[in-house]
């Protein structure tokens, strides 16, 4: 399948779900059709999942090499903190969303410590990081209900 064939059936996906949340029962047909028919949307999830986390960790390192092999570790940890080994592609991609949470909230603090009220008034720090730590226990939230759903089903 082309580049531009997976975009397309991406974007039928999307105009689906969309209607399908807004409850039209046709879409939701057509959802359940796409996922029947082999439509298998893990390896795009992963590809953009990796281009998110590369983007955090420079972002972070900043450059710094041996900061970036660091954070990569940490990461790793936390990755296998969360979920089991034989953890399903579902179970993977939430404990990443909620890895990288957390790399977001330690980014902010670290930021926030250097800029001594020049970058940021404090108020926009506080805000962001509010924000940032209700996204990481969202995340960590919706992991811990998946996994409590799938159980042992939702290894692969």
């Amino acid at each position: 399948m082309s580049d531009s064939d997976a975009a397309s059936e991406w974007d039928g996906l999307a105009v689906l779900v969309h209607r399908a949340v807004a409850g039209d029962r046709d879409a939701i047909r057509g959802v359940r059709a796409y996922t029947t028919a082999g439509f298998d949307p893990w390896p795009r999830l992963t590809a953009v999942t990796a281009e998110v986390r590369a983007a955090w960790v420079q972002l972070v390192a900043n450059g710094d090499l041996d900061r970036q092999q660091s954070v990569e570790q940490q990461l790793h940890h936390e990755q296998e903190r969360l979920v089991a080994a034989g953890a399903g592609h579902l179970e993977k991609l939430l404990a990443e969303r909620a890895t990288l949470s957390s790399l977001r909230v330690r980014y902010l603090e670290e930021i926030a410590g250097e800029a001594d009220g020049r970058a940021l008034c404090v108020s926009e720090q506080a805000v962001r990081m509010r924000s940032a730590r209700r996204a990481h226990q969202a995340a960590l939230r919706l992991l811990d209900a998946v996994q409590r759903l799938l159980g042992d089903r939702g290894r692969s």
